[in-house]
């Protein structure tokens, strides 16, 4: 079955939980216990805290779906944008991105990234940002593939997470046509 992407409804909150819960910790499990990492998740990523996102009218989950269910998701929030980011009209930052564990390499983040790309230029957004953690050369190079560019550093602070930031931009283009 191929990979299908959509946005999420109030009835995928407590897969998409679990999903984010589990892919957070995969992924900074080598820079926290997975205590402090729990810890954080419990407030970021329990089904209230979800629902009470969803459902605000700017902000954006889509969920990719394979034949087991939920791959993976993307959260997209028109945040305050940082200093560094160049002159724009509407910019969104790309909060989070993530596929389920054992899925990377599938091609799911490629299609969550065009499908939220695609989202953004119809309604009209110029800029899209977010913030990687500076040891996440993984993720670095995937967002430079589709052509991000690095804005310099800053510090992130959220609860127990203290890290260092890389910022990294890209103008969205107008469809020709």
């Amino acid at each position: 079955m191929p990979i299908t992407v959509r946005t999420a409804k109030e009835h995928d909150i407590e897969a998409l939980s679990q999903l984010a819960t589990e892919s957070f910790v995969h992924a900074y499990r080598s820079t926290l216990s997975v205590e402090e990492l729990l810890q954080y998740c419990e407030t970021a990523f329990s089904p209230d805290t979800l629902k009470k996102t969803i459902k605000q009218k700017q902000v954006i989950y889509l969920i990719a779906e394979d034949e087991n269910g939920i791959a993976g998701y993307t959260h997209l929030e028109p945040l305050p944008a940082p200093p560094a980011l160049p002159p724009c009209t509407a910019a969104v930052e790309l909060v989070r991105l993530y596929t389920r564990v054992g899925y990377e390499g599938r091609g799911i983040g490629s299609c969550l990234f065009k499908k939220a790309i695609a989202l953004c230029r119809e309604i009209g957004l110029d800029y899209i940002w977010l913030q990687v953690w500076e040891g996440n050369k993984r993720a670095q190079h995937f967002y430079k593939s589709f052509g991000f560019e690095s804005l310099g550093t800053q510090p992130y602070v959220a609860k127990c997470l203290e890290r260092t930031v890389v910022l990294m931009g890209q103008r969205i283009q107008k469809e020709e046509g």
